[in-house]
């Protein structure tokens, strides 16, 4: 069955009404219907059989008359089923969150959208190229001569290509003959266990049980709850004990089959994070995500002492990193076992960089992906386009644009879609009554 937000579901999921929250009751059903089934064990490690493999070469035959004729730019809004609390460092987060949508129309008539803030000369100088120009199979998306700042209308540009070429993102990514199958399950867990229990104090500790079992019914079998009450929100040793008392609940409501991860946003130093996983040793945390500022020695020393007690917690690190260069240091020691570059700010050109240099050291790739919904789908088309990824991260945030038909959730994981580009489309209805009015347009 198709759900509001037109994507395919495999599974439904009964949703429960949040009486503080009246709204909350119709974006959990919508939720209900994108979300449902039990954990998969699977990544988008899967390659297509011989003779299947449908990624590109290095070489393409693309059309030379084909150009970029129009571009429009404009913010798109987006909701949450629930408010969105507190971490370590930030105050509340809300319920809305802002997207800038930038969109490429060619002479032939195709287009390709994406994300990003790129600068008017960017995009005066893209009109009339064509999108080719900045497309190198065995790299990505770079500039082109006369062009700079390309980088940041890169997901349009992937989206177009894909489209144009009839493929997936994904098989454009991937090194010839290395692209993962349509339907291989890309996992995806739940990042928005947020501090809900100083948001709602009358319900304190239950409140972030309510959301916990919320997100198993919603077909999450991998959920993240953020730590580090004490670094600034409550006194630090009060703040401790509610972070060991959450973990504990969380691991309680979600069963054991299920995977716990916690995200401490550098709340904690290194000594402070050893006292709170010798205080929740038997929750059994799949990774420990910014748990203190990223050093080497630092997080060497921290998981030697994780080894010494028989744990095989991961160590998640580097989504303030602004490169693939700047995690070399990280991942040459072999400090970090799962690297979290932001799927918006690396893109997929860098992040495929990253890939390589992770693979490199043993290490895995988990997008930090927050504020955005686009970053989730991006994150499902890098899965099946490079060997070593491990997870979506998942903000429940929905933009009312984004039409995702092609884009279905089983057992804890997307499937790899079949449509090209991003396998995403754009309600056209409510673009032209909503943004339309409010867009840019460079021609």
């Amino acid at each position: 069955m198709a759900s509001q937000l037109g994507v395919t579901t495999i599974e439904h999921c009964e949703a429960r009404e949040d009486p503080e929250t009246p709204t909350r009751r119709a974006f959990i059903a919508r939720m209900g219907a994108l979300l449902g089934g039990s954990l998969a064990m699977h990544s988008a490690g899967a390659r297509a059989p011989a003779g299947q493999e449908a990624s590109v070469g290095r070489k393409i035959d693309y059309p030379t008359d084909l150009r970029i004729t129009k571009i429009t730019e404009v913010d798109i809004v987006g909701d949450r089923p629930k408010m969105i609390g507190k971490n370590a460092v930030r105050d509340d987060h809300g319920q809305r969150c802002r997207e800038h949508l930038v969109r490429l129309y060619t002479n032939d008539g195709h287009h390709g959208f994406g994300v990003g803030r790129p600068k008017e000369d960017t995009l005066r100088a893209l009109v009339g190229k064509n999108p080719f120009d900045f497309f190198e199979p065995a790299v990505g998306i770079r500039d082109a001569a006369g062009t700079s700042g390309v980088k940041e209308v890169e997901f349009a540009l992937w989206d177009l290509i894909g489209r144009v070429l009839e493929k997936p993102v994904y098989q454009l990514i991937a090194d010839p003959g290395s692209a993962a199958a349509p339907g291989t399950p890309v996992r995806a867990y739940d990042g928005s266990l947020y501090f809900a229990d100083i948001l709602y104090p009358e319900k304190g500790v239950a409140r972030i049980e309510e959301e916990a079992a919320e997100s198993v019914r919603l077909g999450f079998r991998a959920i993240k709850a953020k730590i580090g009450r004490g670094n600034k929100w409550m006194d630090p040793e009060e703040g401790f004990a509610r972070d060991v008392a959450v973990l504990k609940a969380v691991r309680r409501v979600i069963g054991r089959d299920a995977l716990l991860l916690i995200d401490a946003n550098n709340g904690y130093d290194r000594a402070g994070a050893m006292r709170l996983l010798d205080a929740v040793g038997d929750v059994d945390i799949y990774f420990a995500e910014e748990m203190f500022p990223e050093d080497v020695p630092e997080c060497l020393e921290f998981k030697r002492f994780m080894r010494e007690r028989g744990w095989r917690t991961k160590l998640a690190d580097g989504e303030g990193l602004r490169t693939a260069e700047d995690f070399r240091p990280y991942l040459e020691t072999e400090a970090f076992d799962v690297v979290q570059g932001d799927m918006r700010r690396f893109g997929f050109t860098e992040y495929k960089r990253l890939s390589r240099l992770a693979a490199e050291h043993n290490a895995v790739c988990a997008p930090h992906n927050w504020g955005s919904q686009f970053g989730a789908f991006a994150g499902v088309q890098l899965a099946g386009g490079i060997p070593n990824f491990l997870f979506v991260e998942v903000d429940p945030v929905v933009f009312d644009v984004y039409v995702m038909d092609a884009l279905q959730f089983k057992d804890g994981a997307f499937l790899l879609p079949d449509a090209p580009g991003l396998g995403v489309q754009l309600d056209e209805a409510v673009y032209q009554q909503k943004y339309e009015p409010k867009q840019s347009v460079y021609e």
